[in-house]
């Protein structure tokens, strides 16, 4: 009888065992678009296989489509995305929820002639992402101005419209800007980040957020806490080591392929920091305050609640 006690127990024992196992070895699928965003977890995807005992699989991305899609799908437990593209999901289905902001506006006004902000009336314009956060900052900043603006669907599109001389003005975010001036001879940048800083008196707006679904995050804080230890980390080395960076990025053979030496470039102008959920509340509440006068329908007609944000 003890000996089928035993025998009981010992599987029994296995078996828990071996539960715990799976759930803490569990895959954790993180959704990244391309340019600065992917910038920011290059030191991660290069390091980290896991996170305590998670494995980590990145999908690096290009398009607002795919993105969204996972949100919706539920595909990914993590999902890099526009600010403003996160809110408007969260009012339709409050399942993500905005873990922290990676990217605070990396937009600039180029052109291979001369011009200044002051004088573009009249003028035409070569643009990306129609009704997300670069359209919303361009036609903030120039909305006293008569222009024509026609869209791309991405700041590599539009580049290659002025490398063709079809577009002599331009809205290019980085690193497509410094992979751009690498060939041509662009006479004029104009940084927005800084012409929204005159207009709104705030340093910059979150152009990119982390979304972590809420039912993920709550059963997982333990992983949560130390992936977002990680971004910042991450960020930082970014940051302080550009050349390692872009070793590593063409280590892991990432694209769109880049040079080292237009990586380097691009680092400083791409503007990747990382704030927590309750630092970037009040830059987002600002930002989205603007969205609200422009277009509200692109947050989804209200200001999200409390329960948007991590809590971190």
């Amino acid at each position: 009888m003890k000996k089928i006690l035993f025998f009981f127990s010992m599987v029994l024992f296995i078996f828990i065992i071996s539960s715990c196992d799976k759930e803490e070895s569990q895959t954790v699928k993180i959704m990244v678009p391309g340019g600065a965003p992917t910038l920011g977890f290059v030191k991660m995807k290069y390091d980290n296989e896991k996170i305590l005992n998670y494995n980590i699989e990145y999908d690096l991305t290009s398009g607002p489509d795919l993105l969204s899609s996972a949100i919706t799908s539920k595909s990914h437990q993590i999902v890099v995305a526009p600010s403003n593209m996160g809110a408007k999901l969260y009012s339709i289905n409050k399942t993500y929820i905005y873990a922290g902001t990676l990217t605070f506006g990396n937009l600039y006004l180029v052109s291979t002639g001369e011009l200044t902000i002051d004088n573009l009336s009249g003028k035409s314009i070569c643009a990306f992402g129609k009704n997300s956060t670069p359209d919303i900052i361009l036609r903030k900043i120039l909305e006293d101005q008569d222009v024509n603006i026609s869209y791309s669907n991405s700041g590599i599109d539009v580049s290659l419209l002025v490398a063709a001389g079809t577009c002599e003005i331009a809205l290019l975010a980085e690193p497509e800007l410094s992979e751009l001036k690498a060939d041509v001879n662009i006479k004029t940048i104009i940084d927005l980040q800084e012409e929204y800083e005159k207009i709104s008196e705030n340093l910059s707006y979150p152009q990119a957020g982390i979304f972590i679904n809420k039912a993920f995050a709550e059963e997982n804080m333990e992983f949560v806490e130390a992936f977002l230890t990680e971004v910042e980390a991450s960020v930082n080395f970014l940051n302080n080591e550009k050349e390692k960076v872009s070793d590593y990025y063409q280590k892991l053979k990432l694209k769109p392929l880049r040079t080292k030496a237009v990586l380097i470039n691009s680092i400083p102008g791409s503007n990747v920091g990382f704030l927590s959920s309750s630092e970037s509340k009040e830059l987002i509440e600002q930002y989205f305050g603007i969205i609200m006068e422009f277009n509200p329908n692109l947050i989804g007609n209200t200001l999200p609640d409390d329960d948007f944000y991590l809590g971190l």
